[in-house]
C-alpha cells in the first residue's frame, strides 16, 4: 500500500489497513495474517501497530535499501 506524501500522518493507512484486516479475519475467516516492513519505515510500523498487529519477529540486517541495511520486522494479526 502506498499513500501520497501530502496525506501522511492523517490516519488513512491505519484506517484502510484496519478495514482490510477486519474483512480478512471476520468475513474470510483467515486465522492469521502476516506482514513485514523495514525497520526504518516508521509510518508502516505505526500503521500496523495501531491497526492491531503485533510484532512477532525481527530479522537483523536482511534488507538493503540504497547503502543502508535494515532489519525486517514481522507482524501478525490477530496477535
Amino acid at each position: 500500500m502506498s499513500i501520497e506524501k501530502a496525506s501522511w500522518r492523517k490516519g488513512f493507512a491505519t484506517e484502510a489497513l484496519s478495514v482490510v484486516l477486519h474483512y480478512l479475519a471476520e468475513e474470510e475467516e483467515i486465522a492469521a495474517i502476516t506482514a513485514w516492513c523495514a525497520s526504518g519505515n516508521i509510518g508502516s510500523r505505526r500503521a500496523m501497530e495501531k491497526a492491531g498487529m503485533m510484532r512477532v519477529n525481527i530479522e537483523k540486517d536482511v534488507l538493503t535499501i540504497g547503502d543502508a541495511a535494515f532489519d525486517r520486522l514481522w507482524y501478525k494479526y490477530p496477535g
